[in-house]
């Protein structure tokens, strides 16, 4: 009991500490699940990737919605992890994805034309309103060899 109480005291000690329930925005949580290795591409390929997405958020995601609907995507990240190239393709959900649903997704995939190694960050977007990972859901890094 000491200790904790001695924690409260000291500033930013606890902040790390997470109880509770999911503390993001519950309309924007995705999981995703990539089972296969580092893909290898040619310079300027198109190419699909098998991505299992799980729908863990409150709302229902609708890839032909007019106003705002939900696809996935990616970030093209450098292998040091610094942004690239933010926006691009957009492949939407083969059904309306209720809370719960999963589907395998084949994610369309523009490999850049300078070769090099990469990582795709792959999310969730609702258009005209946020990306996922800005609303606290988790990404994936799946690494990329272009030559």
């Amino acid at each position: 009991i000491v200790g904790f109480l001695f924690s409260l005291l000291i500033p930013g000690l606890m902040d790390n500490l997470k109880i509770g329930p999911w503390r993001g925005n519950t309309e924007f949580i995705a999981e995703m699940n990539y089972q296969g290795s580092k893909i290898e591409a040619k310079p300027l390929e198109k190419r699909g990737i098998k991505v299992l997405v799980t729908n863990k958020s409150t709302a229902t995601w609708d890839s032909r919605d007019e106003e705002h609907p939900v696809f996935i995507s990616y970030h093209l990240l450098s292998a040091k992890g610094e942004l690239v190239e933010y926006d691009n393709i957009r492949t939407p959900f083969p059904r309306m994805m209720r809370t719960d649903d999963s589907a395998l997704v084949d994610l369309s995939v523009h490999f850049p034309a300078k070769k090099g190694d990469y990582y795709l960050e792959v999310d969730v977007v609702k258009e005209k309103v946020a990306w996922f990972k800005n609303k606290g859901s988790k990404t994936i890094l799946i690494p990329l060899s272009v030559s």
